[in-house]
């Protein structure tokens, strides 16, 4: 009897293991393809790294040059972040302060962009048609299908 029942206790198992696994292979193959998504900023310092060294001699001075430039607008994004954390920890709250801090952290999230969009449009001007297909295929990733708990927000 205790044989017959450890079979049974098996077998459901397994149905439901395979069961499981059907529905996970099922689900997996039902979502489309995630489109590709351009990333201006991310891509430019990966495509300099792939050029042959006489090339990124040539790019290097405007790279230094850009990231130096970007100094102000990094220094008020880290300043705008330490109100962004002073106003979450003040008691009493104060919800204008925290409104402000964040309108100071876009604004200088925006004025980077601004200027690394720029400087993007100045490099690929200065790229051959050769470089700018490398610089277009290194701009477009496909984006992360899985994400660990920690990057969806849950809290389990």
């Amino acid at each position: 009897m205790w044989r017959r029942s450890w079979l049974t206790i098996a077998l459901v198992v397994s149905l439901a293991l395979n069961l499981a696994l059907g529905g996970f292979l099922l689900g997996r193959l039902s979502h489309p393809a995630a489109p590709a998504v351009l990333e201006p900023g991310i891509g430019l310092f990966r495509v300099v790294r792939e050029l042959p060294e006489p090339r990124r001699e040539e790019l290097r001075p405007m790279l230094r040059a850009h990231l130096r430039s970007l100094r102000p607008e990094i220094r008020a994004i880290r300043e705008a972040q330490q109100r962004i954390d002073a106003a979450l920890g003040r008691q009493p709250f104060a919800a204008n302060d925290l409104a402000a801090a964040l309108e100071d952290f876009r604004a200088a999230l925006l004025a980077s962009q601004v200027r690394s969009h720029g400087f993007l449009v100045q490099v690929a001007a200065a790229m051959t048609p050769e470089e700018r297909v490398l610089l277009r295929r290194t701009l477009t990733r496909r984006p992360h299908r899985h994400r660990s708990r920690a990057d969806d927000g849950s809290n389990e």
